[in-house]
């Protein structure tokens, strides 16, 4: 890299411009660097060529995948810690794992569906099979970093658009209501989890409203919850924010009373300023910590309600065994707690407006295609039972022949 030209500003300043690649449209971009004397202008000079090193670097079709992996984060990255980038970080990383030493013209196609497949027959994380929504993210990854190989002519052809989505992969999970059996397991079941189970689903919060809900928030007397804050997660941890997910989720929401009776013990003895549900230290929950318990209760209502056997074909009497336990009850998750709030709201008769409302929903468009996926589904099991009664009853087959 060279320096385009040496420049004293007007505030005394002395500018330094570094040329740090060139842009789509093939022109020389440059930064500028700045610094009280000349040397402190040309040590931020050089700490601006180290920053864009990686988009100076001569491609050729010996050059790496790790090469082009690392110019792509470069492009994409945007400084944020939000849980999207660390998301996509965590992409290129995995890709760089599997194919980074390769020179970029030697990847081939099957040099790429294979680790994919692999990852969706199970996911190291989860240990589980993995979404084809998420398939689908990878999968676009290693077409942007193969694309930036051709554009500069380093390859003619990008092996990444003929990827085919495993069969492996799972399709998305529909969100669904509990039934009533499965309403009680939460209810029937003790856990760190329960009280933000409950919360959920017999109060219609979201995860982010429930993770910041202060003891002073609920009022038992009244059977209500006051709505005002939310949380996002930013690599992890939840960054308070006031006012709920969407202007129409600030709100105060009636609960039942097999909520309030709950929490009138839970919520027994504790600050007005506690988090009804807090993480360690009294802090807000996490996004590991929530994961985590989550998937400790599945696994207790597992041992409680499922089919209890390890691995390795034994039963298992403790969540710890070491051999490891499958989940053979429905994977239950939050949206299918909430879902199931919003099935108790259409089955107890109330509006759609004002279900959007309980719920905390700005677009009534949301409640209105759950409310109308449900109107479906209650049809059909009503035409069910009149099938069901009609064929336990002896009725005979009109003749369609007249005798005259």
């Amino acid at each position: 890299m060279r320096k385009k030209r040496n420049a004293i500003r007007a505030d005394g300043r002395i500018a330094v411009q570094v040329y740090i690649g060139r842009g789509e449209d093939g022109k020389r971009k440059y930064k500028t660097a700045y610094g009280k004397t000349q040397a402190e202008a040309e040590a931020a000079a050089a700490a601006l060529r180290k920053k864009y090193k990686r988009n100076c670097i001569r491609f050729s079709p010996d050059s790496p995948f790790s090469v082009f992996a690392d110019a792509f984060w470069e492009t994409a990255n945007t400084g944020e810690n939000t849980s999207y980038m660390v998301g996509l970080q965590g992409r290129i990383e995995w890709w760089k794992d599997h194919v980074g030493a390769y020179p970029i013209s030697d990847i081939s196609l099957s040099m790429l569906q294979e680790p994919l497949n692999d990852l969706a027959k199970r996911n190291p994380r989860t240990k589980k099979q993995t979404s084809k929504k998420t398939i689908g993210d990878y999968i676009g990854v290693v077409n942007q970093i193969f694309t930036i190989a051709v554009k500069n002519q380093v390859i003619n052809f990008n092996p990444a658009e003929y990827l085919d989505m495993p069969s492996a992969a799972k399709d998305k999970q529909e969100r669904r209501a509990l039934n009533d059996d499965e309403q009680q397991w939460i209810i029937d079941t003790p856990h760190d989890m329960q009280p933000a189970a409950m919360i959920i689903m017999y109060g219609g919060l979201r995860r982010g409203e429930v993770i910041p809900l202060l003891v002073k928030d609920v009022d038992l007397e009244n059977k209500l919850i006051t709505v005002d804050k939310s949380v996002k997660m930013v690599n992890g941890v939840p960054v308070l924010k006031r006012g709920a997910k969407t202007d129409a989720g600030t709100r105060t929401a009636g609960i039942p009373d097999i909520l309030v009776d709950y929490l009138r013990v839970y919520l027994a003895g504790k600050s007005p300023l506690e988090y009804v549900f807090p993480g360690k230290g009294g802090k807000m929950v996490t996004e590991s910590a929530w994961r985590r318990m989550w998937d400790s209760y599945l696994v207790d209502l597992n041992l409680k309600y499922g089919n209890s056997i390890d691995r390795k074909g034994n039963l298992a009497k403790s969540k710890f065994n070491p051999n490891g336990i499958d989940i053979t009850i429905p994977h239950i998750t939050s949206h299918w707690l909430r879902h199931t709030y919003a099935t108790i709201l259409y089955l107890s008769g109330v509006d759609k407006l004002e279900a959007a409302e309980m719920m905390g929903h700005e677009d009534v468009k949301m409640i209105l295609e759950v409310y109308a996926h449900l109107d479906r589904l209650y049809k059909q099991r009503s035409v069910s039972k009149v099938d069901a009664y009609l064929s336990g009853k002896k009725i005979c087959k009109s003749n369609a022949s007249h005798v005259s």
